[in-house]
């Protein structure tokens, strides 16, 4: 497998999310970055997202190669990237290990499980909709507890409301693949409640982490329901070419407020929490 293919795979655009979580998690902790804390961080890149698009692409195959927008993986590479993927997680296993914490281990063992079990048969929690949203949630939290652990940091209650945000953007994001889910006969949440309904419970999830979490960040507060009211808006108007755009703003979004507020704390030097 030529290089090009091995960082095409791992979607480097989406290297994003795990870090600006560990990063963020890690700074509102009162965390100090050790050698190891800093090895995590990395393996948070290409490695980990490795594994789960990688993952990902094998068992979505008869999807993808219905779908215009994507590039099915050839079955060729399958054994090369399961492989890899082993490897890989092998390896950011280990690096848990090596902390000497059982928060930092579980939390690793939990992310990679979850990595693992939401593309791969039997469980496959990708085709058990609305578990496969409800997994995404939880790999926010294990990567919010593993930057967390190396402080042994507390994980308040907001943290768990924020984890919905998640769980929203991946139900929204079921909509774009509607077609192509349909026809390969996959089981999303929007093949199997209807496009509406993933942009009405998205959208609901959203208001709730709004008006309930106790987010204090202005930031973070109006950006959730500025997403809020577009997901409702999509639900409306009902155009899969539409939501499409809408995930991909919302991602955009997410990028640079995340961003923005990571910056915030560090020269603010609010570490109090969201």
């Amino acid at each position: 497998m030529k290089p090009h293919q091995l960082f095409s795979i791992s979607r480097p655009v989406f290297w994003f999310i795990p870090v600006i979580i560990f990063l963020i998690s890690f700074y509102l902790a009162g965390a100090e970055y050790t050698p190891i804390a800093i090895a995590l961080l990395f393996l948070l890149t290409f490695p980990f997202n490795f594994i789960l698009y990688g993952l990902n692409d094998i068992y979505d195959y008869e999807s993808d190669k219905r779908n215009a927008r994507k590039d099915a993986l050839s079955p060729k590479l399958h054994d090369d990237v399961f492989t890899l993927s082993k490897i890989f997680a092998g390896i950011i296993i280990i690096t848990s290990f090596l902390t000497f914490n059982i928060a930092t281990i579980l939390s690793t063992i939990t992310l990679i499980l979850i990595a693992v079990i939401y593309s791969v048969p039997p469980l496959r929690l990708k085709e058990r909709p609305p578990l496969d949203s409800l997994s995404n949630g939880a790999a926010f939290l294990a990567i919010w507890f593993l930057a967390a652990s190396f402080n042994n940091a507390h994980v308040p209650l907001t943290i768990y409301f924020v984890s919905l945000t998640v769980v929203a953007a991946h139900m929204f994001t079921t909509i774009p693949d509607y077609q192509a889910d349909k026809k390969a006969n996959h089981k999303t949440f929007a093949t199997v409640y209807g496009t509406r309904a993933a942009a009405f419970v998205s959208s609901l999830l959203l208001f709730i982490v709004f008006f309930f979490s106790g987010i204090t960040s202005s930031l973070l507060r109006y950006g959730i329901l500025a997403a809020a009211v577009v997901y409702f808006l999509s639900g409306i108007i009902n155009k899969q070419k539409a939501s499409y755009i809408i995930a991909m703003l919302a991602y955009l979004a997410f990028v640079i407020i995340a961003s923005l507020f990571f910056i915030q704390q560090i020269y603010i030097g609010n570490s109090t929490g969201l």
